[in-house]
C-alpha cells in the first residue's frame, strides 16, 4: 500500500560552507534542508509506529490529517489532484 512517504522530497545534498575544506570536516546545510530532513524522519518514524495509519500518525505528531497529507504530497494541492 502506498504510504506517501516515497513522495516526500529528500533534502538537497549537504554543501560545504564557504571556507570549509576537507580538513574542517564540518558540513553545513541550509536550515530549511535540516528542518525538512527532521520532519521527514519524524513522519517516517510515526508512520512506522502506527503501522501506516495516517490519522493516528497525524495525531501522534500533533498535526491535522490535512497537514500530514500535504507533507506527504497527497493533499489537495498535490500535482495530479483533480478538483471538482
Amino acid at each position: 500500500a502506498e504510504t506517501g512517504l516515497e513522495k516526500i522530497a529528500a533534502p538537497e545534498p549537504a554543501a560545504l560552507a564557504p571556507g570549509q575544506g576537507e580538513a574542517g570536516g564540518a558540513l553545513l546545510r541550509p536550515l530549511a534542508a535540516q528542518i525538512a530532513e527532521l520532519e521527514r524522519r519524524a513522519i517516517e518514524a510515526a508512520m512506522t509506529s502506527t503501522g501506516g495509519n495516517k490519522l493516528a500518525t497525524a495525531r501522534l505528531l500533533g498535526i491535522s490529517r490535512a497537514t500530514l497529507y500535504d507533507r506527504l504530497g497527497l493533499g489537495a494541492d498535490a500535482p495530479g489532484t483533480v478538483r471538482p
